[in-house]
């Protein structure tokens, strides 16, 4: 019972005082991390560790704050806006605050307000939705979604028919730059609304109705795209989803601080990593969590920074749409691949790409109140039945939103399809009693 008692005052208290105390436990790690890990490992990159103190202290006041405005997971938008948090805003500001030396040019203090600003506003859109009531009340049978993830897959088969393979994570980035370079027309699109779209919801439904041959189904469409493009991510995605997908219903019915389980798990699991960094797993595990996870944000503030503070902004030319009737982009090349100047695809957070690229602090200002309109939307997707189905959808594309343009999540990852899906089809939701609604 008593161990029962602690279990709850720690992981299902929701009062300020949880969110303010679990956000400090992740801040303090992020600087440990910073410390002790990625300026030292990757010192070779330019990345630093500034430890002036007022500096720090400064840049972990504008960290907690908008902890001061989480209610918990109340609609979608909590936890898009949780995870914008934990791997995107407080990156951030820890890049800005850890990564800059202190005699920087870069008006930082600017940065600090709007970004606080926008993630308080992120996560206070559970407040509110928006809808748009487009849908007939007779929607459509599924069997269209069927038929259109058949003949998208048929076209990757027949694409990449002769060099698909099961590839070892030593041989993955071969595979993947043989056929990124496969020039068929809108193939992109196909493979990424695949990966974050259609086969999801081919898993994700078969959740919902406890089918295990769906389930089977969406598993070895992940592994087809496996061996298509070799994106770990593609492997490991089911089980992510299901994973995930059971924690929102535990979390529906116990009411779990999902704080807790972020700031606890990523600390524990930082330790068996710190413990064993000097082995082979330890660096290579860590180099994935710590840089590629939880550090890209942050190493990607100075980058981006310094990068258009000599070169002109983009004015959101760098989004297609725009730029087919302004014709103003500037580079020859993608954001990503001008801002990183070796080759590699530097892509980031809207913040950056959207946001810096753009027209720096007002960019923005302008984006965060795009993805802030985007999150009252999100919150009229869905209603109790289908909060739990929509939530494990969405992650996918959440990933990428932490990673890409806003306007590439939206199109190229396929949220707009989740959009439609949810207005015009006929989806089974799980309700409360374990029972399915059409």
């Amino acid at each position: 019972m008593k161990a029962h008692s602690v279990f709850q005052q720690i992981f299902m208290g929701q009062s300020i005082f949880h969110n303010v105390v679990f956000a400090l436990i992740y801040i303090f790690f992020f600087d440990y991390m910073w410390e002790n890990f990625e300026s030292v490992v990757f010192s070779y990159e330019g990345i630093i560790y500034n430890g002036d103190v007022e500096r720090r202290i400064i840049g972990y006041i504008v960290a907690l704050i908008p902890v001061l405005f989480y209610r918990g997971l109340r609609q979608i938008s909590s936890w898009v806006a949780l995870l914008i948090y934990y791997f995107g805003y407080v990156p951030c500001i820890m890049g800005l605050c850890l990564d800059l030396p202190s005699s920087t040019n870069h008006d930082v203090n600017s940065y600090y307000i709007v970004l606080c600003f926008a993630q308080i506003f992120f996560f206070l859109s559970d407040k509110s939705r928006k809808t748009i009531n487009i849908s007939s009340e007779k929607k459509l049978s599924l069997n269209i979604l069927w038929f259109v993830t058949i003949i998208l897959t048929l076209i990757l088969f027949l694409v990449f028919r002769n060099n698909m393979r099961f590839a070892g994570f030593q041989e993955i980035y071969t595979l993947r730059e043989e056929n990124a370079n496969v020039d068929v027309a809108g193939i992109g699109y196909i493979y990424s609304w695949c990966s974050s779209f259609f086969y999801p919801f081919v898993f994700c439904y078969g959740l919902i109705k406890k089918n295990k041959k769906m389930m089977l189904i969406g598993g070895l469409l992940f592994v087809f795209l496996f061996m298509v493009m070799g994106q770990k991510a593609d492997l490991f995605a089911p089980l992510i989803i299901m994973v995930l997908y059971y924690a929102f219903k535990w979390q529906e019915r116990t009411q779990i601080n999902l704080m807790a389980f972020f700031s606890v798990g990523i600390f524990a699991v930082s330790v068996v990593l710190f413990l064993n960094i000097n082995t082979d797993w330890g660096l290579t595990v860590g180099s994935l969590l710590f840089s590629r996870t939880i550090g890209v944000s942050a190493y990607h503030m100075p980058m981006y920074l310094d990068f258009f503070a000599k070169n002109p902004y983009t004015y959101y030319s760098h989004v297609n749409f725009i730029n087919a009737f302004t014709d103003m982009y500037p580079y020859s090349e993608s954001i990503g691949k001008m801002v990183s100047e070796t080759g590699s695809n530097s892509n980031a957070i809207f913040w950056q790409m959207d946001g810096i690229a753009a027209c720096g602090v007002i960019g923005v200002a302008l984006i965060s109140m795009v993805v802030y309109m985007f999150l009252l939307y999100l919150n009229g997707l869905s209603n109790q039945k289908s909060k739990v189905f929509v939530c494990t959808m969405i992650l996918i594309p959440v990933i990428a939103l932490l990673n890409v343009s806003f306007f590439t999540t939206m199109v190229t990852k396929g949220v707009f399809l989740l959009f439609l899906a949810v207005w015009f089809l006929k989806i089974p939701y799980e309700d409360e009693t374990n029972n399915y609604s059409r």
